[in-house]
């Protein structure tokens, strides 16, 4: 799973093991809950902000627009033009991160993200989910914290670093299922897509 650099790792240990004599199997998973696949909440960037336990039901399962940026450097509103933004809709952004080699150095500093002005569009639009197939929504710079703030503060959920990578353009079903961590900000999500 992709890690933000800086953020703690992923520790998976084998507690007890009935291959070891244990009467049962069990393992310890440690994460930081940005990493992978993940939700962000409100409260990731926002004092008070709503936490990961309230996201709503109705952005749990919805209908979602799978908009494709092709091979963009970053996602401006011209790479938005043709999509039907709706509003109160549900958005996910596939550019050429999902066919990029998540583990080689240069990831983390020259991933496609949205820029200021496409961010400003889907508070406009007031879209209330937005994801990326990069590790966030906005590039690793102090431009990045802003455009969180913004869609957070507009009340835009975020899903950052899903694989979009067998997936084309178009309307989808979305299964959004983070773990229910009440008080946190964020969580890891798995995400399922079907053709509308």
């Amino acid at each position: 799973m992709v890690v933000w650099p800086g953020d703690p790792g992923v520790e998976v240990e084998r507690v007890h093991d009935i291959a070891r004599g244990d009467p049962y199997t069990l393992t310890r998973l440690a994460l930081g809950v940005h990493t992978g696949t993940h939700l962000d909440a409100p409260a990731h960037f926002l004092a008070g902000g709503v936490t990961v336990d309230r996201f709503p039901l109705g952005l749990a399962f919805c209908r979602v627009l799978v908009v494709d940026a092709g091979n963009a450097p970053t996602i401006t509103p011209a790479a938005l033009e043709g999509a039907r933004l709706r509003r109160g809709g549900c958005v996910l952004c596939r550019s050429s991160n999902s066919g990029r080699d998540r583990s080689a150095a240069g990831y983390f500093r020259d991933f496609v993200a949205l820029d200021f002005a496409a961010a400003e569009l889907m508070v406009r639009r007031r879209v209330r989910l937005f994801g990326i197939d990069g590790p966030s929504v906005g590039p690793a710079t102090s431009e990045g914290d802003d455009i969180h703030r913004m869609l957070l503060d507009a009340g835009i959920w975020l899903l950052e670093g899903l694989d979009l990578t067998a997936v084309g353009p178009g309307r989808y079903e979305m299964a959004c299922l983070p773990l229910r961590l009440r008080g946190v900000e964020g969580s890891p999500a798995r995400v399922l897509l079907r053709r509308a």
